[in-house]
């Protein structure tokens, strides 16, 4: 995010397509994944957005976000409706499930905590996730949490510019957040070990161990 060129390129969720599927980030793999390990949360201006959080849409539905994907180049959200009974609770009607587009959210949770109070008591409590979404702790409040798909890969090669043939094995990895496009340039490609004596087995272990130790600990990233 911190370059101003690649930026702009970036895809952050997953998206569905009804024609031929030319990126990484419109094969089926990335649907395997549930929400909360992908992208949880989308945000406009200074709203941020949490899946599994309560928000409001601009006609006056409160609605409980489940996953953001792109659908026909709009971002969508799953949701389900919440109802406010008469005695002023919460009801979370999961058996009333739609799309929306992103655009619709017009308050997020904190905007709902500010009008009715940190505590909200529901019909069915026991169906109601955990509000705050906890991955909110892992960012700033002022912060986006986003999540970036790599394809790490290993390949051999000559260690020499001589034709005497000396073996590394060299460890790369590219950003499938990005288009195909640009992945096919080099300036993409993002060198991470190499080594003439660890194989390609050796040094994938090494790499996840580390994505491991400083992730979060609260999924599987490899």
């Amino acid at each position: 995010m911190a370059n101003p060129l690649v930026a702009p390129h970036l895809h952050f969720y997953p998206e569905e397509t009804q024609g031929p599927i030319s990126e990484t980030f419109q094969a089926e793999r990335w649907m395997e994944y549930t929400p909360s390990q992908l992208t949880p949360m989308y945000s406009r201006g200074n709203k941020r957005w949490w899946i599994e959080e309560v928000g409001q849409l601009h006609d006056g539905r409160y609605v409980l976000p489940h996953t953001w994907i792109v659908r026909n180049r709009v971002l969508t959200t799953d949701v389900s409706i919440i109802t406010r009974t008469e005695d002023g609770c919460c009801k979370l009607e999961d058996s009333i499930e739609e799309t929306v587009d992103a655009a619709n959210l017009k308050l997020d949770f904190n905007d709902i905590r500010a009008q009715f109070g940190d505590e909200q008591t529901w019909v069915n409590d026991h169906a109601v996730p955990a509000m705050p979404n906890p991955m909110c702790k892992l960012v700033d409040d002022d912060e986006d949490l986003l999540v970036l798909m790599v394809s790490p890969w290993a390949d051999d090669v000559s260690g020499n510019h001589s034709k005497q043939y000396n073996k590394h094995m060299n460890m790369c990895t590219g950003n499938s957040c990005l288009p195909g496009r640009l992945l096919q340039q080099e300036f993409h490609v993002h060198y991470i070990s190499t080594s003439p004596h660890a194989t390609s087995a050796e040094q994938f272990t090494t790499f996840r161990n580390h994505v491991k130790e400083h992730g979060d600990g609260t999924r599987e990233v490899l």
